[in-house]
């Protein structure tokens, strides 16, 4: 008999000595596979003794202000004998009275796991203020920037390498290729003609998509929480390699619910690179290393020569959060402003912005940068002045807000889409480190514990190991044009799969679903409609049956960055295009030739490359889980053990369990925490 330990917020509550504590654990249930599961207890109840009325506030009083919250878990501990059994929370469910004096609290522990949900409420991910580090700016030359390149962008002293790209996704023009026909038409041909073009792919019919990493991370930053590196590694490309295409609404930016009062943002990207006494710049970023210990901070003025006296505009400073900790509005009716100091603050990062609905230049060779810097040792003072590098033109380009323009989703829903994308499993170690694995991985780390003797034979059962005639693997939404296009020719879904074990059959039962959240696109791999040769380039169309803008649910996507490829008709001003040759395809597959990691359920043949990618997420993620749960040999075994102290307190649900020289993996256990009497479900390996 063990003796149990209830600890809510470190206090140690007082039990019933005939209560009995009843604990069930699952990580992954084959019986409902699609759902991630954690500790949960049946309800039980306390004593109303005067340690446990202190501790839930006589919550049975109603005229008592301030009182126990009911409506929020509380930190719980559950010990067996004095070592920690299971970390969690406590819910009050109610109280008990007699003659209106209390007698008992009705509670329940639930597992940590399960208050990520809590956590997170109905926050959506525009609610991530961190991702105001990677806006852009949303004009020509940016996406032509990130639609060849893509952007490194310095955020919290890291540089997040393509951090944003813009790939070959329209979000309305049909993108084709045609070497002879329709070389003067007006739509979206992308045969670069030479010399004057009215054809071809228009720089804002393409938007941003960003790391989905990056993502991660920005929830782990808003909630503070960190999630292990087991996947959530730059190092697994499977995971890193992903972007979410930045579309909330349908058609161009803004859409079908354009904000009017879109900010036109210039980020000042000429600035002098200098470093002087724990102060630097780059052309486009401010940076207060840390002054040493002889030094002041640094003091910084500003100076801004402009072509234009009729021209207004406003001066920002904006730190790395993206928070505005300077500015000087309304400035006109002069050739040059003088700005009033700043003092910047240790190991942070600045940058400058103009804001306007004018077009006018600042002069590089008259703008400048003081920075005042005093070495209190000598003492000495540095007063240095650095002109900026070039000139630039202050466009009107609208700054493209990333919360404004991110899909419309819960944090949680997202996360539990990437949980189900690549059947992610997770718990939370003692550190408070939220630990995510895959279930293969889960499932490898376990060890085994030999239980024979503490089975009691004289009551079991076997049963068959799911009610399921077939696992429906898919996709939330099929509606882009050549998606449905690809339904209508083949029957089913791109990339959807119904699954009914190596040797399938009619199997009793009913069907099972697990169905990510995403947009399932197919992309199309452009040939020249000339001779139907193949391109270089891939693109995606977001358009719906009817070929109208989409604004569908949110899309992940691989990419490729074409380096050389075959030209095609780009244009950043009205009326004129040019050739280019390197551009980011979007992919379904993380390679070019059709070899990595797909997001596809069942193989397709790769838009790209043109083979069967049999890399898919069931074959590397769902199926060692799935594929002997259809065998005739497989089974769910129920046995009743009575497990002592030094099993309880050290097996995990990866471990298997050995009975008679046979293994089994652990589907769910029901422990009374006293008696370590235990319901166990397993199943037989095979």
């Amino acid at each position: 008999m063990q003796q149990v330990q209830l600890y809510i917020e470190g206090e140690r509550v007082e039990l019933f000595k005939d209560e009995t504590i009843s604990l069930t654990q699952s990580i992954q249930n084959v019986k409902d596979p699609g759902k991630i599961f954690t500790e949960f207890s049946k309800s039980f109840t306390l004593p109303a003794s005067k340690g446990n009325n202190k501790l839930f506030k006589h919550y049975y009083r109603v005229d008592i202000l301030g009182g126990f919250d009911a409506r929020k878990k509380v930190p719980a501990e559950i010990k067996l004998n004095g070592v920690l059994f299971r970390t969690g929370y406590i819910e009050l469910k109610g109280t008990k009275l007699k003659n209106n004096s209390c007698v008992s609290y009705t509670v329940n522990f639930v597992g940590s796991t399960i208050s990520l949900k809590e956590t997170f409420k109905d926050d959506e991910l525009s609610d991530l203020t961190w991702l105001d580090s990677f806006n852009r700016t949303y004009g020509p030359s940016q996406i032509n920037t990130a639609l060849q390149t893509g952007y490194d962008i310095f955020a919290d002293g890291v540089s997040h390498t393509k951090a944003i790209i813009a790939p070959l996704i329209s979000h309305t023009e049909n993108l084709y290729y045609d070497s002879v026909s329709n070389q003067n038409g007006t739509d979206g041909n992308m045969y670069p003609q030479g010399g004057a073009q009215t054809c071809g792919l228009d720089w804002n019919d393409l938007k941003y998509s960003i790391r989905l990493s990056l993502i991660v991370k920005a929830i782990e930053k808003q909630y503070g929480i960190t999630f292990s590196s087991d996947f959530f590694d730059n190092s697994n490309s499977a995971y890193y390699g992903l972007y979410l295409w930045l579309h909330r609404n349908q058609g161009a930016v803004g859409g079908d619910d354009k904000n009017e009062n879109s900010v036109i943002l210039n980020l000042l990207n000429k600035l002098p690179v200098q470093s002087l006494a724990g102060f630097s710049s780059t052309a486009n970023e401010m940076r207060q290393q840390g002054v040493g210990i002889f030094s002041s901070t640094a003091d910084l003025y500003f100076t801004l020569a402009v072509s234009s006296a009729a021209a207004t505009f406003d001066f920002l400073i904006k730190d790395e959060n993206g928070s505005v900790v300077y500015q000087d509005l309304g400035n006109t009716g002069s050739l040059s402003y003088s700005m009033p100091v700043f003092t910047t603050v240790n190991n942070k990062y600045y940058k400058l912005y103009i804001r306007s609905n004018d077009v006018f230049t600042i002069y590089g060779a008259s703008s400048s940068i003081r920075v005042v810097v005093t070495n209190t040792s000598i003492p000495t003072t540095y007063d240095v002045t650095t002109a900026f590098t070039a000139n630039q033109v202050v466009v009107q380009e609208v700054e493209f807000n990333i919360r404004q323009e991110i899909p419309k989703m819960k944090v949680i829903d997202f996360l539990s889409g990437l949980f189900k994308t690549f059947n992610l499993t997770a718990y939370i170690l003692t550190d408070g480190t939220i630990k995510v694995q895959t279930l293969d991985a889960y499932y490898a780390s376990g060890t085994t514990h030999d239980i024979t003797e503490f089975i009691d034979v004289s009551t079991s059962a076997v049963n068959p190991p799911i009610p399921y005639n077939h696992i429906k693997f898919a996709y939330k939404d099929y509606k882009t044009y050549t998606a449905s296009l690809y339904s209508s020719i083949n029957g089913s879904e791109f990339g959807e799969l119904d699954y009914k074990g190596e040797n399938p059959d009619e199997w009793v039962g009913e069907e099972y679903s697990i169905v990510l959240p995403w947009q399932k696109m197919a992309y199309n791999r452009v040939k020249d409609l000339n001779d139907s040769s193949n391109t270089s380039c891939q693109v995606g169309w977001f358009v719906d049956e009817g070929q109208k803008p989409y604004k569908g649910s949110p899309l992940i996507h691989y990419t490729y960055r074409r380096f050389g490829g075959t030209g095609i008709a780009f244009s950043t001003t009205p009326g004129t295009y040019n050739s280019i040759s390197n551009y980011y395809t979007p992919m379904n597959s993380e390679d070019i030739f059709g070899t990595g990691q797909s997001l596809n359920f069942y193989p397709e043949t790769d838009e790209y490359f043109g083979a069967v990618n049999n890399n898919t997420l069931f074959e590397n993620y769902y199926k060692t889980q799935f594929k002997d749960l259809f065998e005739i040999s497989k089974r769910i075994i129920k046995f009743n053990a009575i497990l002592p102290l030094n099993i309880l307190l050290n097996y995990s649900l990866a471990d298997k369990f050995e009975i008679n020289n046979k293994l089994y993996k652990i589907n769910s256990i029901t422990t009374n925490l006293q008696t370590g009497k235990s319901s166990i479900e397993l199943l037989n390996e095979i």
